[in-house]
């Protein structure tokens, strides 16, 4: 061996610095350096290594540097190259690897380094997207001796994108890589679903979902308040409007996204333009009969009825049957009144004033939370009667005893 060899400790300590030479000196591939020279990279298959040399071939510098090579090893640059300059030497290491090709196994000799660089030999024919894979992983790596390959064939992948589809034939790559190779354009908001970086698999649907935003303004309807306040002047039962209410506007403002032109979700916000004005209306709370008309020293019949008073007010229809305030059984013909305007037993005779409706002859019997002042409440057999009924104006005739 030329030149005067020396081991490069790169850390300091004695004692570290024995045992890094020792482990140096047992590699296959050492760092070396030569007191004048250029400095060389060295790579095979396991090994990154600089050393320096003093000017040499190749095959010199492997020599000095213990390097052993198979005949059918590939060296770059050649062996007989002399090297001036600071260069890099690689070792191509001849393998024997075995490859699953279409349900069989097939042993090839390659230089090789990786699937990828496989693919591009003519050792197994493959088609224009085919690939080769490692079996442990099965994705492509570097390859070793004795390594276990397989031959995946391309298969198709669809594309699908607001409405229109594209296939392509692949064995592998991500979903980028497909849908680039697609051509399908995917605009910055679009989805794609599974992510980008997801690996191919067979049998896969990569999805792009269209998405586009609109900004839409109306205008808006605000419903005015009805707030209802008691008057201890009016009479209960009674009721005015004393400010009228009016609509109010709001402007609303929605960011719409949409999927594929179908409305995903809406974000809005609102501006009142025009405040609502509200609706205020005050009832009675005065608990005053109002007799329309009085008996007169005439006497006077409501359908062979004598009657003695005569009361408007207003009737409502209720149909719970039981015990009412008075003891009687609830019934047709028994009526609910507030009895400090009609006391409870007084007979009644209760009819439209138009004559377009009448209850006839009924009794003053029972009462209720909501029967103040001038209302009366008519017992009807039927739920539907009440609501059919609802709520109207009457005549009551106070009957004679």
């Amino acid at each position: 061996m030329k030149g005067k060899l020396k081991a490069f400790l790169l850390n300091k300590g004695g004692i570290f610095s024995c045992v890094l030479a020792l482990m140096l000196a047992t590699a296959s591939l050492n760092y070396y350096v030569y007191a004048n020279g250029i400095q060389v990279t060295l790579k095979d298959d396991e090994n990154n290594i600089t050393i320096e040399s003093e000017v040499k071939t190749v095959g010199e510098i492997l020599e000095d540097a213990n390097v052993k090579l198979s005949s059918k090893d590939i060296v770059s640059p050649d062996l007989d190259t002399r090297l001036t300059t600071t260069s890099e030497i690689r070792i191509k290491r001849y393998k024997t690897i075995k490859v699953l090709v279409d349900g069989n196994y097939i042993n090839i000799g390659t230089n090789a380094i990786s699937t990828y660089e496989l693919e591009k030999t003519n050792a197994i024919e493959l088609g224009a997207n085919d690939s080769i894979v490692l079996e442990s992983t099965g994705k492509g790596g570097t390859l070793e001796n004795g390594e276990a390959c397989k031959v995946v064939r391309a298969y198709p992948v669809s594309v699908s994108a607001g409405g229109t589809e594209a296939v392509v034939y692949a064995s592998k790559g991500t979903v980028r890589d497909i849908i680039e190779k697609s051509g399908v354009a995917v605009g910055k908001e679009d989805i794609i679903c599974p992510s980008v970086r997801t690996e191919i698999s067979q049998g896969m649907e990569i999805v792009i979902i269209r998405v586009t935003k609109a900004t839409i303004e109306d205008t808006v309807s605000v419903p005015f308040e009805v707030i209802r306040r008691p008057n201890d002047n009016m009479q209960i039962g009674t009721e005015q409007v004393v400010a009228e209410g009016s609509v109010g506007e709001k402007k609303v403002t929605s960011l719409v996204t949409y999927h594929n032109g179908v409305e995903y979700k809406r974000d809005s916000t609102e501006a009142v333009t025009k405040s609502p004005v509200s609706k205020v209306i005050e009832y009675g709370q005065k608990a005053v009969p109002v007799i329309s008309k009085m008996a007169t020293e005439e006497t006077k019949t409501i359908n062979g009825y004598k009657y003695k008073q005569v009361l408007n007010f207003s009737a409502t229809a209720y149909c719970d049957k039981g015990t009412t305030a008075s003891g009687r059984t609830s019934q047709v013909g028994v009526v609910a009144v507030d009895p400090r305007v009609i006391p409870l037993g007084t007979k009644l005779y209760i009819a439209a004033a138009d004559g377009s409706w009448s209850y006839g002859y009924c009794v003053a019997g029972d009462t209720g939370g909501a029967i103040k002042g001038n209302i009366v409440d008519l017992f009807m057999n039927a739920y539907s009667d009440c609501i059919q009924f609802g709520r109207k104006k009457c005549v009551v005739y106070v009957l004679s005893d």
